[in-house]
């Protein structure tokens, strides 16, 4: 169990409802998946976060997929910012 201090937690039933939607795993460790891509994280917890990815496919997959998004979204970003420039 990653005990470091993260700087979003599940506190609700809400939340966890919320987290079990999108990634569909009732793994505590779920919770780590977004401060963990946006590298928030101590370096203590990601390092165990990482450990962790190597035992859990379904945390894994979503890390891989929330990744695919933020590099997608920052590409969009960057095309349209370029795009502005033909005009």
């Amino acid at each position: 169990m990653i005990s470091d201090s993260t700087l979003r937690t599940l506190k609700s039933a809400s939340d966890e409802d919320h987290a079990f939607r999108l990634y569909g795993s009732r793994c505590e460790q779920v919770r780590l998946i977004e401060p963990y891509v946006s590298r928030r994280l101590q370096v203590r917890a990601q390092t165990r976060f990482e450990l962790h990815l190597f035992s859990c496919e379904r945390c894994l997959r979503a890390v891989e997929f929330e990744l695919l998004v933020k590099r997608a979204i920052g590409d969009f970003a960057k095309f349209a910012q370029f795009s502005r420039s033909w005009h």
